[in-house]
């Protein structure tokens, strides 16, 4: 008997464990919840900013819809939902219009945005000359992993 109550403690303290360890399992914690990150939203938009303009790249005008929706899928990441793009493949904010997304999980915006100049996808996609409209949304979450949707696109079809 004393043996049994004794696994169930150690499962009980290894799922604890597990919860805190585990990406995601952090913001399971009772009490914690994510939060919109404004502060890294403005880091990496001026990130994004400086080094389009280095390039040569027409600059991008901040939209809010475009943050708005950024803001949803970055507190959905840091809440627990997957880390990845829409499962359809499709970006259905962008209504017809040519658009992409980058998504990042870091510490910082200036982790995340290395991250993404180092990604020859990611940088391609932060560089395209074809955007002049950008959103982006972070959401950090109760152990400090920030989690950041950067929406961009194209001017709508006429």
């Amino acid at each position: 008997m004393r043996s049994v109550a004794l696994r169930v403690v150690l499962a009980a303290a290894l799922a604890a464990l597990a919860a805190l360890l585990l990406p995601g399992g952090a913001s399971a914690a009772p009490g914690c919840a994510a939060a919109v990150d404004p502060g890294d939203e403005t880091a990496l938009n001026a990130m994004i900013g400086k080094v389009r303009k280095a390039q040569g790249v027409a600059r991008m005008k901040r939209d809010q819809v475009l943050t708005n929706v950024g803001r949803r899928k970055s507190m959905a990441m840091a809440n627990g939902a997957a880390f990845a793009h829409s499962t359809t493949g499709k970006l259905p904010w962008a209504k017809g219009a040519a658009a992409g997304q980058n998504i990042a999980m870091a510490p910082s915006a200036t982790e995340a945005f290395q991250a993404m100049l180092n990604s020859p996808g990611h940088r391609a996609n932060l560089l395209a000359p074809g955007w002049r409209f950008t959103g982006v949304g972070a959401a950090v979450r109760c152990d400090g992993m920030v989690f950041f949707t950067i929406n961009l696109m194209a001017p709508p079809p006429a």
